[in-house]
């Protein structure tokens, strides 16, 4: 054998031994890979047979009972002719103008809401970012304190302004106002961390005390940011004031709860799709206004 012919061998040799390491390597990871799957698969179905047991969950109770709701959603639509279309449609909608107040109030709820939640949720943002109150303790303790108080459900915060100021828009105002300024100064926060630390740095080396550094520097690179959730937060707050009204707490929501009540079956649903066309058509809105102002930047 010649020495190139040698060489040859050794070579194929080496990459056969190769390959089969691979090979090996490959096998062992793939077992692995499986093994975690099939656990995984079988915790997440331990974990809701448990709920299911917990909740008293019955599928056979819930089987029997689709076609009671099938039957209640039939008996909310109205009754609708081709030739008597506009006259069905008034009937329909006879409540209109007094919804359309109620619905108004909503909007102006969850408006009102946003707006303040904005400014506050901003100045506590501020608080709870570290390089910007410059202590990283007291950040964490008001972070603690926003992630808490946002874990308080909304119709619970309505209730007790209800019980403290009456019923009306105020309770409704004051219950969304405080969730939703956690709420966004968690998002707040979350994007103050992505200033420039170096601009920051240069402004402040430049003679720019804390509040011109943040006000200067630190705002103008994340605004963009902040309104944009402050428009989300506002599509938000328009459903959140509707499920409020059902405490008292002001907005279209009571007029739901009363028709509800009363068994007002086709009110029901006239009521459900003026609040879901105004729903939409402020998703909708609140896009465009946020993808225009994301493009700028």
């Amino acid at each position: 054998m010649t020495l190139d012919a040698a060489s040859t061998a050794v070579a194929r040799a080496a990459d056969a031994n190769e390959t089969r390491e691979l090979l090996r390597v490959w096998s062992k990871h793939r077992s692995r890979l499986i093994r975690r799957r099939v656990v995984g698969a079988l915790s997440i179905a331990i974990c809701l047979a448990a709920c299911a047991y917990l909740n008293e969950v019955n599928l056979a109770v819930l089987y029997n009972g689709l076609p009671d709701v099938v039957a209640y959603f039939a008996r909310t639509g109205p009754t609708l002719h081709f030739g008597t279309l506009s006259a069905d449609l008034a009937h329909w909608f006879s409540g209109a103008p007094k919804w359309l107040r109620s619905l108004g109030d909503t909007i102006i709820i969850a408006l009102v809401s946003t707006a303040v939640a904005s400014i506050a949720g901003l100045l506590i943002s501020l608080a709870c970012t570290p390089t910007l109150s410059g202590s990283p303790r007291l950040s964490a303790a008001i972070r603690t304190i926003a992630d808490i108080t946002r874990s308080i459900p909304e119709l619970l915060l309505a209730m007790i302004f209800v019980y403290a100021f009456g019923i009306g828009p105020l309770a409704g105002v004051l219950a969304l106002s405080i969730h939703s300024s956690c709420v966004l100064a968690t998002f707040f926060s979350e994007a103050n961390e992505n200033v420039s630390l170096r601009s920051l740095e240069g402004v402040q080396s430049a003679g720019a005390n804390r509040i011109q550094t943040i006000a200067f520097e630190a705002f103008p690179q994340v605004s963009p940011l902040l309104l944009s959730y402050s428009l989300f937060r506002f599509e938000v707050n328009i459903r959140g004031a509707s499920i409020i009204g059902f405490v008292g707490a002001g907005g279209i929501g009571q007029d739901l709860l009363f028709a509800v009540r009363q068994f007002y079956y086709t009110d029901i649903s006239a009521i459900v799709t003026m609040l879901l066309a105004t729903v939409v058509m402020i998703d909708v809105l609140c896009t465009k206004i946020r993808h225009s102002i994301i493009g700028r930047t």
